[in-house]
């Protein structure tokens, strides 16, 4: 399946998605329901054939619920992704208001009329050992049966610096928290692989997909991508900007849609788990 996050971070965002689920490379995404163009995302996900998940969001902008542990006092808004790190590691988020986010950023995904086929987050941070917990008891009890484990292996792509670093943070970052045999202890499914890290702001997304494509494991592949374009909204509270666009330009391309056809496989949503 090819999965694109963070549907609902801006309009620009979500026209990018939309339009490479329109050309059928995309088939599911991850809504993130507290960010400004979470409405557009609403308005216009019936023009388009899509699994849809929560990307859970406890790093940008304002929390759903009152959340002390999980915000600056001065702002009310979240903390940024380094302070959210530094203070869940040094465990100081408290359990039961990070429970009540998720469960609240579910219900409104769910108020929306969406019928909530995973669960994952922005930049990962549901992996937490502090915050994986949580994220298993609200989705648990929402109902909510498949979450994402974003490992990927270090040897793809190994000679990406950057890539490869985020991987090994992820991996220190998912120890006693997220894995395939904790998901399965608390009785949630996975895809059985993920790929996409390594891909992010690649020279060749092109390249880099029929890669995926070719290099495929027996069962089901998520694909990680963040397709959009950029707005006025995106600059204000993201850094990865043009890379978007070319992952829409590269998702959207003939090439790559006749690379998926002829490559014989199947895909799909997380539903099929």
């Amino acid at each position: 399946m090819v999965n694109a996050d963070d549907l609902g971070f801006t309009a620009g965002v979500n026209r990018g998605i939309f339009e490479c689920a329109a050309a059928g490379t995309v088939t599911s995404a991850s809504v993130m329901v507290n960010t400004p163009g979470f409405d557009d995302a609403m308005a216009g996900k019936g023009s388009v054939q899509l699994g849809l998940g929560l990307h859970l969001n406890l790093i940008d902008g304002r929390p759903l619920t009152k959340a002390p542990s999980l915000t600056e006092a001065s702002t009310g808004g979240f903390h940024p992704f380094a302070t959210f790190l530094a203070r869940a590691t040094a465990g100081v988020l408290v359990k039961h208001e990070v429970v009540a986010e998720v469960t609240a950023q579910l219900q409104r995904l769910r108020d929306a009329g969406v019928s909530i086929t995973h669960i994952d987050s922005h930049r990962h941070t549901h992996v937490h050992p502090m915050v994986w917990p949580a994220v298993v008891e609200a989705a648990k009890a929402h109902g909510v049966r498949v979450i994402r484990i974003p490992r990927e292996p270090i040897a793809n792509n190994a000679a990406r610096a950057r890539a490869t670093l985020s991987k090994l943070l992820l991996g220190v970052a998912m120890t006693g928290g997220a894995s395939y045999a904790a998901a399965k202890r608390a009785g949630l499914a996975t895809a059985d692989h993920f790929r996409g890290i390594s891909s992010q702001g690649a020279a060749d997304v092109v390249a880099d997909v029929r890669a995926v494509l070719d290099n495929l494991k027996p069962g089901v592949t998520e694909l990680m991508v963040h397709p959009g374009y950029v707005d006025d909204a995106l600059r204000e509270r993201d850094g990865y900007l043009a890379e978007r666009e070319a992952e829409v330009a590269a998702l959207t391309s003939r090439v790559l849609r006749a690379a998926i056809r002829e490559s014989g496989v199947t895909l799909v949503s997380f539903a099929a788990r």
